[in-house]
């Protein structure tokens, strides 16, 4: 090359241009015109002044107004393939439905970043695994969450049977400390935030309906700032019985056993 000459660029991808424009009776300022860009941008573009764009929708735009499949460009295929299945099926759904990317961030409203956001479309993120933000995807394309492998897990339970029993017990816990302070047994009051303390108490005999045995233990237990779980687990009684000593107006058969298992292990009189 000699000096000071300016390097062509030399894409396969014009010569398709061009004959396709000639073909269809449109000229180049045709092109420029229907894609909202400058007649000088697409000038250089196909003069090899300037390198073939790679941007996803302006490929598109290009395959659109040419009346060819996108993918005809060589610049096209690169790009697909550094996309990964979800991505490619929300470029999909957004020629269907004949929305752009910015379009799509709106209908997003904001709830993701619009670096992470365009990220994630130009395949320089994997796209997320977060549920929040597939269903944000899902619900801006109109399409269900479950199309997207990330979301696969959805057959499954939300949560497993070993998730179910560590929530119940420290949500259990939690109300038990409630009652607790909210009866007078408790060193420090505990204020909830989001539930109706009422119904919280409602899990637990009135503090009036407690027999006095097991208001002793409860004071007990104050004085020693002991959770209901330590207190099953000094006693040896199970947390099943126990939580029934609390929450039950009828007395099971096991009552006196399990109250005396009570009583000993906090040596009360």
């Amino acid at each position: 090359m000699e000096l000071g000459a300016k390097r062509r660029h030399h894409s396969p991808s014009i010569p398709i241009i061009l004959e396709q424009l000639k073909r269809l009776g449109l000229t180049k300022s045709d092109l420029a015109k229907r894609l909202g860009v400058s007649q000088d941008y697409i000038y250089r573009i196909l003069n090899g002044r300037i390198a073939f764009p790679h941007a996803r929708e302006t490929l598109e735009g290009v395959a659109r107004v040419c009346e060819l499949d996108p993918y005809v460009f060589g610049e096209y295929r690169v790009v697909d393939e550094a996309l990964s299945g979800s991505a490619r099926l929300v470029w999909q759904r957004l020629r269907e439905r004949g929305m752009s990317r910015e379009a799509l961030y709106q209908a997003m409203e904001g709830r993701i970043s619009r670096p992470y956001f365009y990220s994630i479309l130009r395949g320089d993120q994997p796209f997320p695994t977060n549920r929040a933000y597939i269903q944000m995807f899902a619900l801006a394309l109109g399409l269900p969450p479950t199309v997207f492998p990330e979301f696969g897990h959805l057959v499954a339970p939300r949560w497993s049977a070993d998730d179910l029993r560590e929530r119940e017990d420290a949500i259990f816990q939690l109300f038990f400390d409630k009652m607790m302070a909210d009866y007078g047994f408790a060193r420090h009051p505990i204020a909830l935030t989001m539930l109706d303390e009422g119904k919280v108490r409602g899990f637990f005999l009135p503090k009036a309906e407690l027999p006095p045995k097991l208001q002793a233990v409860l004071t007990r237990m104050g004085e020693l700032d002991m959770g209901f779980r330590e207190l099953s687990k000094v006693s040896g009684v199970p947390g099943e019985a126990l939580r029934g000593l609390f929450t039950e107006a009828v007395r099971p058969a096991s009552y006196d056993s399990h109250l005396g298992a009570l009583e000993r292990a906090l040596h009360l009189p």
